[in-house]
């Protein structure tokens, strides 16, 4: 016992030693962490992350857009997703498809759709420029099964937005096109991001659930805004060589579809300081591509209805791709109202939510 009191002395210094040390040395470490963590490299980690789980925008994926009919010959099958206003929705909408705002999206997929039980999500707009933009951003975080329904619901049936593609259409630059090839700026570096994330999955997550919360009025531009500020930006046109020779809009530099846009191509050529728009032929792959540019941190633009928008009769009679509502206009059954869970009849019955619904009608 008086050993044990002799030595307790000792033993205490010993032990203050000790922790005194080890206190410094986590100090010392907890420096280290918070100085690498400086240093991370996020458009680095980003892009190579997005190159490990497949490069979508410069994959053969792209554009994953579906026709009308081929959601008609597959209704039960697919899950539908109506991201129109609510009022849009219950006037009319293709049956057994859900309403949910663009700004819950993401956290519908996340939450409550189980996409992976259906053959393929589908996701329906007014005119399929806003479902391409929001689709691009799923693919991004994983969800491969998601389409976009090609030009909106107005490809649905006749009753819907009948002059919403026929009143954008235009050519309006038909007579000022350039047909010479326009060279790309020198390959230079990445946007600079800063998520506070160290990794590249945490990167992508935090970036596309800002470009979704930010909307998709901030991802476009209307050609008659282009026409007044022509030089303001870096234009691409991403089209095929071919058609981009048969001409384009003045100033476009051509960046080949899924390949021109690849870190190991002609990315880092875009400029990090001007902003850019993209324009295709119909807005539908643009609204992917800039999804994904400003994902990048890039000030990107889809140009809305795209060549339609300024060159429509030569695309009709030429290039090819013209809206033509005579071939893209159908006529598919819609189905008003609402689809309601009584959640406190389902309650009191001990029923799961979804086995017990409420279909409100209301008259067109």
């Amino acid at each position: 016992m008086n050993n044990i009191k002799l030595y307790l002395p000792l033993l205490i210094i010993v032990l203050s030693i000790f922790v005194s040390c080890s206190n410094d040395s986590v100090s010392d470490k907890k420096e280290i962490i918070v100085e690498t963590a400086k240093d991370v490299n996020e458009s680095e980690l980003l892009i190579d992350f997005i190159n490990k789980s497949g490069d979508f925008i410069n994959s053969k994926k792209m554009p994953p857009v579906i026709k009308a009919v081929d959601v008609y010959d597959n209704l039960g099958k697919y899950l539908i997703i109506d991201i129109r206003n609510y009022d849009n929705y219950i006037d009319g909408h293709i049956d057994g498809s859900v309403n949910v705002s663009v700004k819950e999206l993401i956290n519908y997929m996340y939450t409550e759709a189980n996409p992976g039980n259906y053959e393929r999500v589908v996701i329906a707009g007014y005119s399929g420029q806003t479902a391409s933009y929001y689709t691009s951003l799923l693919h991004l975080l994983g969800y491969g099964n998601v389409y976009s329904l090609r030009w909106g619901m107005s490809s649905w049936s006749k009753e819907i937005y009948p002059n919403k593609w026929s009143a954008n259409v235009s050519n309006k630059l038909a007579g000022n096109l350039e047909t010479k090839t326009n060279p790309k700026g020198e390959n230079g570096s990445l946007p600079t991001l800063n998520t506070g994330e160290t990794t590249g999955y945490g990167i992508l997550k935090a970036r596309v659930n800002r470009v979704a919360a930010d909307g998709f009025k901030k991802g476009y531009i209307k050609i008659d805004k282009l026409i007044e500020e022509m030089g303001k930006y870096y234009i691409v046109s991403n089209w095929p060589e071919g058609d981009y020779t048969l001409g384009h809009l003045p100033g476009a530099i051509n960046y080949k579809p899924k390949e021109s846009l690849s870190i190991n191509k002609s990315l880092t050529s875009l400029p990090i300081d001007k902003p850019i728009v993209l324009h295709c032929y119909s807005g539908h792959k643009s609204a992917f591509v800039a999804a994904y540019l400003r994902v990048l941190g890039y000030d990107a633009y889809t140009l809305l209805f795209g060549a339609n928008s300024y060159m429509h009769e030569k695309m009709r009679t030429g290039i090819g791709h013209a809206y033509d509502p005579a071939k893209e206009v159908n006529d598919y059954p819609l189905v008003a109202g609402e689809i309601i869970v009584d959640k406190k009849i389902t309650k009191n019955n001990n029923l799961k939510i979804d086995s017990l619904k409420v279909v409100i009608q209301k008259e067109k």
